[in-house]
């Protein structure tokens, strides 16, 4: 294990605990990349009976899906997803959140929780909790290089963004501020861009959602519950531009790529799938003139609002790394 990890150990597994107050999470592993071993090694745990894995490779079916990109995912039984089938039965557990690591854009490790409190399945509100806790850990090394990356930064005091408050509609902004333009085209590896979507799909369990949707000219990413029919786009694009208008920007040209979260067989959205927009910027260091705008079939309760403002501040740490 590498000296800054090892001095970092009580604190590390003080953060692992929040696993159990934050997500309810009975067991929960913390593995770190060792670099020159080229694996991932266990760094701490508590709640799993015999002994835990202790090392993992890249060929890891839990790594693999974790190189995707920072979004958790979470499988809620042995035949929900058979390649983690194994896993699961080997360590006597039913149910897995992961979330993954990310530092200065590469995979550097992940904490794996099982089986959540009274045998609940581990749902869409748990990966923001998820995230939160993956972003302390984060937060321990931003000024380290235990993992052998090229490039370090100078400090890591700076203070993160609080969780949002000010997830907004087009109508709800009286004194809009200027939007920033776009300082060059954005480019995205197939790596982030497949993290982007995860977010997305990941975004429509927020009770009411209906379309969520990235842009970072010329990229526009949406992510639907069902086929998007004409009447729902028209209405989602006129609610966008009135709030980029408000600011003094436009849509601009831009590659529309769709995912459907549901089978295509269903009915298309309709206009009255879109009752409600709340749109806000992404601030991500470079990356400027991007947004994120949910779509809502009815008017959002307290707790959909709360699971919205965690996801947009997720997207845009992970932009960040």
């Amino acid at each position: 294990m590498h000296r800054e990890i090892e001095e970092l150990q009580s604190k590390l597994k003080e953060i692992l605990y929040d696993c159990v107050t934050d997500v309810r999470a009975t067991k929960a592993a913390l593995f770190l990349l060792d670099a020159p071993a080229g694996k991932f090694q266990l760094v701490s745990e508590y709640g799993f009976k015999g002994t835990p894995r202790t090392s993992v490779g890249h060929d890891d079916p839990i790594v693999d899906r974790c190189g995707r990109g920072p979004s958790p995912f979470f499988v809620n039984g042995l035949t929900e997803e058979p390649r983690y089938s194994a896993i699961l039965y080997e360590s006597k557990s039913e149910r897995m959140l992961v979330a993954p690591i990310f530092l200065r854009k590469q995979l550097v490790g992940f904490i794996d929780m099982r089986d959540k409190a009274g045998r609940a399945p581990f749902d869409a509100a748990d990966s923001p909790k998820a995230q939160r806790v993956a972003e302390k850990i984060t937060e321990l090394f931003a000024d380290k290089n235990p993992f052998g990356q090229r490039f370090i930064t100078i400090s890591g005091n700076e203070p993160l963004k609080s969780i949002l408050t000010g997830v907004y509609s087009a109508s709800a902004q009286p004194t809009p501020q200027p939007f920033p333009k776009p300082a060059a085209v954005a480019a995205f590896s197939d790596q982030e861009i497949a993290g982007i979507r995860d977010i997305l799909r990941t975004m429509l369990w927020i009770p009411g959602a209906s379309v969520a949707v990235f842009v970072a000219p010329p990229v526009q990413e949406i992510a639907a519950r069902a086929p998007l029919g004409d009447d729902a786009m028209s209405t989602l694009q006129a609610k966008v531009s009135a709030w980029l208008s408000k600011r003094g920007a436009t849509d601009g040209q831009l590659r529309n790529h769709v995912q459907t979260l549901l089978a295509a067989t269903v009915p298309p959205l309709t206009e009255a799938d879109i009752k409600k927009v709340f749109t806000a910027p992404i601030n991500a260091g470079s990356l400027q003139g991007s947004y994120l705008s949910v779509a809502f079939s009815a008017e959002p309760e307290r707790a959909s609002h709360e699971l919205l403002a965690g996801f947009h501040k997720y997207l845009e740490l992970a932009l960040r790394k």
